[in-house]
């Protein structure tokens, strides 16, 4: 079979389902294929160059298959040989589901679970210690600007400003505050 086939052969070994390409194939090789199916594939492997190289590949397999001699074995050699064979179980996963798959499934999840965990912790005490660090204590030049908060609020509204003495005497007169302002 060469490589640019799209359909592969199934070797002893393999679980897989085999392609239905390659069971109509084999099926019309062997003859065992209905005629309406046998025109149908027909048409399929003139159109397709990989279906044919395939069937062309198998076709010659079985001829040099023909050529060999029918191999005989004697009973005494097949009793030995099935009696030298152990039957070996596969592995039968628990009804719990304790297959290594799954339980690597499991080890994930708790690993994610385990580094969120660790984040939100993380982040908590962040939080606490930069709480702490923060001090009650204001700076002297801040407290000279918020001393004069209203002046500077109600600075834009103030349209004709004469000088610096016109500002220290207007900071000087207490606002009546009518509560309507927000």
């Amino acid at each position: 079979m060469t490589s640019s086939s799209d359909i592969p052969i199934p070797g002893p070994d393999d679980d897989q389902v085999a392609d239905p390409k390659l069971t109509d194939l084999v099926a019309y090789l062997d003859g065992e294929l209905p005629p309406a199916d046998s025109e149908k594939l027909e048409q399929q492997l003139v159109l397709d160059a990989p279906l044919r190289q395939c069937a062309e590949s198998l076709d010659r397999t079985w001829q040099m298959l023909d050529l060999l001699e029918d191999a005989t074995a004697s009973g005494e050699f097949t009793r030995k040989t099935l009696s030298s064979i152990q039957i070996q179980p596969k592995s039968i996963s628990s009804p719990g589901g304790s297959t290594l798959r799954t339980l690597a499934a499991k080890w994930s999840l708790g690993a994610i679970a385990l580094w969120m965990l660790t984040g939100f912790i993380g982040t908590a005490f962040g939080l606490l210690i930069s709480r702490q660090s923060q001090t009650n204590t204001t700076n002297p030049a801040d407290a000279e600007i918020l001393k004069d908060f209203d002046l500077l609020r109600n600075y834009q509204r103030m349209r004709q400003i004469s000088g610096e003495k016109f500002l220290r005497d207007l900071a000087e007169i207490p606002l009546a505050d009518t509560g309507s302002e927000k």
